[in-house]
């Protein structure tokens, strides 16, 4: 698909940026499927891969994916926990 947008003189930004969000969304083995499918089919649309991506996503009866972004001023850290006893007061 990257040498198809090239050579039709495409932005390329934006279709490979879309296409990782893709990539990072639904995994490997449901891109990798969604492209060739897309491929095979002689398109090179990013919404085309999408489609295909959602389509093997419930052929393998995955769950939806959510992207989840968080702030950046969050960090990853650990959760000591509390005695829960106080809450049965």
């Amino acid at each position: 698909m990257l040498a198809r947008w090239a050579l039709a003189g495409r932005s390329l930004a934006i279709r490979v940026t879309r296409t990782i969000q893709l990539l990072d969304l639904y995994g490997d083995d449901v891109f990798a499927a969604a492209v060739a499918d897309v491929v095979a089919r002689g398109l090179d649309d990013v919404g085309a891969v999408a489609m295909a991506c959602e389509k093997h996503r419930k052929d393998r009866r995955r769950p939806v994916p959510v992207a989840l972004v968080l702030p950046d001023h969050l960090d990853d850290a650990d959760v000591i926990p509390h005695p829960l006893e106080n809450y049965d007061e």
